[in-house]
This record gives C-alpha cells, sequence and structure tokens, in this order.
C-alpha cells in the first residue's frame, strides 16, 4: 500500500479478502452502443463504505480479469446518489473502455464487498 496515495501497489489479483464470507454480488456485464457496462447499487455499497458521494478510484486488470474499486479522498470520480421510495440509494456505474478491456458483454462477474473496496471478477 502506498503510503501517499492509499492505493495499493499489488495488482489486485493479489488481494486475499476473497473469502466466501465476504457479501457479495452477481451481475451480467451489459453491452450498449457506447462500450461494456457493469452496474451495482445498494446497500451493499454503503456497507463497504460506498455511499452517496463518497469518491473511488478504478484499477483495471486484464490479466487477471479483475476490476478494483477502492474508495480514495483524492479521487474526481464519486458514487451516485439516487434515491428509491425516499431512502438515498448508491450507485456504481462503470461504463468505459478499461471495462472492455477486462471483460466482454454477457459475462456473468461477481463484486465482492470489503471495508473500503470492491473486488469484481468472472462469475
Amino acid at each position: 500500500m502506498s503510503p501517499f496515495t492509499g492505493q495499493s501497489d499489488e495488482p489486485c489479483v493479489f488481494i486475499h479478502a476473497d473469502s466466501d464470507e465476504a457479501p457479495s454480488t452477481v451481475t451480467t456485464c451489459k453491452q450498449t452502443s457506447r462500450g461494456i457496462r457493469i452496474w451495482l447499487e445498494g446497500a451493499k455499497l454503503t456497507d463497504a463504505g460506498f455511499a452517496p458521494d463518497t469518491p473511488y478510484t478504478a484499477t483495471y486488470d486484464a490479466y487477471a480479469k479483475c476490476i478494483t474499486l477502492r474508495v480514495d479522498c483524492n479521487s474526481k470520480k464519486r458514487v451516485t446518489k439516487s434515491s428509491r421510495n425516499g431512502q438515498p440509494r448508491p450507485i456504481i456505474d462503470l461504463m468505459n473502455k478499461s471495462v472492455a478491456s477486462v471483460f466482454d458483454g454477457g459475462t456473468q462477474v461477481r463484486a465482492k464487498f470489503g471495508t473500503n473496496f470492491i473486488i469484481i471478477r468472472e462469475a
């Protein structure tokens, strides 16, 4: 872990928070006209430290087929705030060329939630 950025210097394949007990959710990478999209929402985000308006960074590792999201107070990217039935609902919408470098459209992925990080891998 870099003491200056708070980010891991290791690729996501080396993160050891993959216990079967970690909260997780399965979703499908959607092919859209603008690229591949991964959509995460709900209480599991908040429980992992990704409340609405929380800044975060994403690391894309095509070799390990892994995307890692980390809370990062220096990032300009933020968790989107939405609401459902008057309750705040966090949303992370990943859609860029880096997502397509890791996963194809139609790929089922599992997002595992840890404290202040999320690891997304093929399900």
